[in-house]
């Protein structure tokens, strides 16, 4: 099961830029999850040696290109497409969404948040 899909015209493009680093032939495209604003990730892409990934990183192969992904990530990226348009660039479409934080001590299903709530 692929963990993350990526167009031809996006793959296209990765080559392309991957091409004009050095060492290209030792790089692949790390995918990581930066951090989250709102209900949307933010990501970190990146061209990086994949001989040097860590034991727990998941790479994989997709037409060519190495993509890396850290354990870490690899459930929040389950499904996603690497897709690039002229007018946007390379974007990211996720159907994955950061989990709400879990605040120590703020309760939600109490009788007051309730009646917050209904107004």
């Amino acid at each position: 099961l692929p963990i993350i899909e990526i167009t031809e015209a996006a793959h296209d493009k990765l080559v392309a830029l991957r091409a004009d680093e050095e060492e290209a032939d030792r790089l692949g495209l790390r995918l990581e999850i930066a951090g989250q604003s709102g209900d949307t990730f933010q990501y970190d892409l990146s061209f990086d040696e994949f001989t040097k990934d860590a034991f727990t990183d998941e790479v994989r192969t997709i037409d060519g290109l190495k993509v890396i992904i850290p354990a870490k990530d690899v459930e929040s990226f389950q499904g996603a497409v690497i897709d690039h348009s002229d007018a946007q660039g390379l974007l990211i479409r996720n159907p994955n969404k950061p989990k709400a934080p879990n605040v120590e001590g703020l309760v939600r299903d109490d009788e007051v948040s309730a009646q917050m709530a209904v107004r």
